[in-house]
């Protein structure tokens, strides 16, 4: 046993170098939502990156300017980012759509919907024909239909939750969808 161990750590290298002849560097887009704000040090909205796994490296790629996108959600084609832009204020929440160019990782703003309370998540369906948002501080679901172009309709349905009982506060902070069904699952 202990000569069989001594010879797969011998060849355990030459093993590793052959796996890495051929196969092309993985390489990952990271799409970074931030809180932005009015001081002169203030994030901007959105920030891509690339990260080289092989090197470990990261590389800065491009920023669009767009108010508090709290949460991201990427299509499934990697075409276009969804954004919800989370304002407790006078300016009203919102919902935004980006074609996204993978070649030089920038993002271009197709449109913005309205939403209604305070939106802390986003997601879109693997068909990408629906995009689902969650609204925290109202206790409410909205889905926003996607057009042909990436873009997004205005919401086709809102459901309101009430709440009963001892806490009559109603907050939703996710919202899935199943593949193998057709409901989604609002935590």
């Amino acid at each position: 046993m202990k000569i069989l161990l001594q010879i797969i750590m011998l060849i355990s290298p030459i093993l590793t170098v052959a796996q890495k002849k051929g196969v092309a560097p993985k390489v990952f887009d990271l799409v970074i939502g931030t809180f932005t704000g009015d001081a002169p040090t203030a994030s901007k909205g959105i920030y891509v990156y690339r990260f080289y796994e092989e090197s470990a490296k990261v590389a800065y790629l491009s920023e669009i300017e767009t108010q508090n996108p709290s949460f991201l959600a990427v299509s499934a084609n990697q075409q276009f980012i969804y954004a919800v832009n989370e304002n407790n204020g006078a300016t009203p929440s919102s919902v935004s759509a980006f074609k996204f160019t993978k070649s030089t990782g920038k993002l271009e703003l197709l449109n913005t919907q309205p939403s209604i309370g305070s939106p802390a998540y986003i997601s879109v369906d693997k068909a990408q024909k629906n995009v689902f948002i969650a609204n925290y501080g109202g206790g409410s679901l909205q889905v926003y239909p996607v057009n042909k172009d990436g873009s997004l309709a205005p919401s086709s349905q809102t459901i309101q939750n009430a709440g009963s009982g001892p806490n009559t506060a109603s907050n939703y902070n996710r919202m899935y969808t199943r593949p193998y069904c057709r409901r989604t699952i609002n935590t």
